[in-house]
């Protein structure tokens, strides 16, 4: 960590300000989506979540099915044993004989109840995802064709097991439609709560489904935008080489492939998608241009980042893109000694990042190349950050060109 934070030049405390006359680069999404279209050769298209799953998305329905069948099967066990023991509390208090007998009776219909419940959990299972109303109206129509054949079989039941629990002459027309409404409100009751247990169930599936869709959209779109660098890196330095050895400057291009070969080893390790401390990152800029140093002796590298921020987590490379456009753009195009300078701060929670450069004026070659480059960066933080970030890109008012992003600031764990 050290030479990279806590140390700064002095040259770096004399800049300009960043924030003057520097216009804001809004996210834009119609914008991304003509500026990746107008990439040529370098474009990397983000795969979609079906083709990382390698075809369908997995279907949560089985899942669902087993939550759906397991609280079926809590809800008769209550629904069925609440009711036996309200039945059984009201024969001991109307000292009806034989309780024993009437525990029997109470059990087998019971039993024959609750297979009568898994029946209409079936019917109702069988509908899938239909509309909420639909299945509504199948419970409400087969509610009485349950509720019928539970009077009827409590009636015979009672009738062989506990016959003195019938009254003579109690089976009238009257009784038998009590009975009835009886059981067609208990049929209602459970039905009710299995419907609004399986849809809070499908909302949980849907959920899920929607965060793994997101996730694996988020993950492709980073891959795609990370891959964009590398070979766009890889371009420009193997034409610095090769223009080096046509000049005669083999030292110089050895230097500069040595650096490569360094940079190489140092980048193509990292995960795209994992975050790396800001210290790691300098480290990784520092080698970059040290072979940019092998065309540019005269370039001045000026860094500037406290201790407290060398723990600081950054997506891997994001400031690769933009210390390569400084270099192309300001250094490469700048007549004499030119300097880059990379700030890191805190402000409000959130890590800042500079990236400045005195080249001579931005020119409008300058903002078409920041296609693949600046542009790439901003994707990146939309897509790993979205609202919480900020980027801000444009000309200094006494020349050069300044880079600023910002994001949440989040320390590695020791």
């Amino acid at each position: 960590m050290a030479g990279f934070c806590g140390r700064v030049a002095k040259s770096a405390r004399s800049g300009v300000a960043v924030r003057a006359n520097v216009p804001i680069l809004q996210p834009n999404a119609a914008r991304i989506r003509r500026d990746r279209a107008k990439q040529r050769g370098m474009t990397a298209t983000a795969p979609s979540p079906e083709d990382l799953l390698g075809g369908a998305l997995p279907e949560p329905e089985a899942r669902l099915d087993a939550h759906t069948r397991r609280a079926a099967v809590a809800m008769t066990l209550f629904f069925w044993a609440a009711n036996t023991a309200v039945q059984m509390y009201r024969s001991w208090l109307d000292d009806v004989p034989h309780l024993d007998k009437v525990l029997l009776s109470r059990l087998i219909i019971a039993l024959a109840g609750g297979a009568l419940c898994y029946g209409i959990h079936l019917v109702l299972a069988a509908l899938g995802r239909r509309p909420f109303h639909v299945r509504a109206t199948v419970l409400v129509l087969i509610v009485p064709v349950a509720a019928d054949l539970c009077a009827w079989i409590s009636y015979f039941v009672t009738r062989f097991v506990a016959p003195h629990h019938i009254a003579q002459g109690s089976v009238t027309s009257s009784a038998t439609i009590q009975a009835v409404l009886y059981w067609v409100w208990f049929f209602l009751a459970w039905g009710a709560l299995y419907l609004a247990l399986r849809y809070s169930f499908e909302v949980q599936a849907s959920e899920r489904r929607a965060r793994l869709v997101q996730g694996l959209a988020h993950a492709a779109q980073m891959r795609a935008l990370q891959n964009q660098i590398n070979p766009h890196f890889m371009f420009n330095t193997l034409n610095s080489i090769s223009a080096l050895m046509l000049d005669g400057r083999v030292a110089e291009a050895e230097t500069m492939l040595r650096g490569l070969s360094d940079f190489l080893r140092a980048t193509l390790s990292l995960d795209p998608l994992a975050d790396i401390t800001l210290s790691e990152e300098l480290r990784t800029q520092s080698i970059y241009l040290g072979i940019e140093r092998a065309r540019f002796p005269d370039m001045e590298v000026v860094v500037d980042c406290p201790d407290h921020l060398a723990s600081a987590l950054v997506p891997a490379l994001i400031t690769q893109p933009i210390v390569e456009n400084a270099v192309k753009y300001g250094v490469a195009r700048a007549i004499g000694s030119t300097r880059i300078a990379i700030e890191a701060r805190e402000q409000e929670e959130q890590l800042i990042l500079t990236v400045r450069d005195n080249g001579p004026a931005a020119s409008n070659d300058a903002t078409k190349g920041l296609g693949v480059g600046l542009r790439n960066v901003r994707d990146r933080l939309v897509s790993r950050f979205g609202r919480d970030h900020a980027f801000a890109a444009g000309a200094l008012p006494h020349g050069g060109f300044s880079v600023e992003i910002s994001m949440p600031l989040t320390r590695a764990r020791a």
